[in-house]
């Protein structure tokens, strides 16, 4: 059996690796963001070439009739 010491120590480390992995990944998304506005300026420089600098496509439209997650929301039971 364990102790309640080295449970509580394993929740400490399970929740530093936690708050760990979700501060890199704001710190990613904020390297990538920062990439992209640098490219964006980098773009702006070449007016001659309109194609680069527009928006990209919007994304592909999601299906109106696609099923809920849980897949079981108009279910009538009896």
């Amino acid at each position: 059996m364990t102790s309640d010491g080295a449970d509580r120590s394993l929740d400490v480390r399970t929740r530093r690796k936690l708050k760990d992995e979700r501060c890199m990944r704001f710190r990613r998304a904020i390297e990538r963001y920062e990439e992209h506005c640098r490219l964006q300026e980098a773009i702006a420089e070449f007016p001659d070439f309109p194609s680069l600098s527009a928006a990209p496509a919007a994304p592909a439209r999601r299906r109106k009739n696609a099923r809920p997650a849980h897949g079981f929301a108009g279910a009538v039971r009896g």
